[in-house]
C-alpha cells in the first residue's frame, strides 16, 4: 500500500489534489504557501513534467492569481500550446 501523499505538479511538495471534470482535470491544493491552489488539465501535467522554468512561471502565476481570490486553470489549448487563466474561486 502507498502511503505517501500526492505532490503538487508545480513544485513537488505535498498537496491536496482531487479529480474533476469528469478526472480531466485535476485541482490542486498545494502545502506550499510559495505556491497555492490551482487547476490543472491532465494533459497539462504531461506537458511540464520535465519542464522546470515552465512549472516557475505557473507556479508565479498561480501566487498571483491566489492573492486576487481567483483560481489559475492550466489547459493546453487546440494548437498544443500551455494556456493560463484565472477564475473567481467557487
Amino acid at each position: 500500500m502507498d502511503t505517501t501523499a500526492p505532490l503538487c505538479v508545480l513544485c513537488d511538495h505535498p498537496a491536496s489534489i482531487i479529480d474533476t471534470d469528469r478526472g480531466n482535470r485535476r485541482y490542486v491544493a498545494c502545502s506550499n504557501s510559495l505556491c497555492g491552489d490551482y487547476e490543472i488539465s491532465r494533459r497539462a501535467v504531461a506537458e511540464v513534467a520535465d519542464q522546470p522554468h515552465r512549472k516557475a512561471a505557473l507556479k508565479a502565476q498561480v501566487v498571483c492569481a491566489n492573492m486576487q481570490s481567483m483560481v489559475l486553470e492550466i489547459v493546453v489549448n487546440a494548437a498544443g500550446e500551455i494556456e493560463a487563466s484565472s477564475s473567481k474561486r467557487e
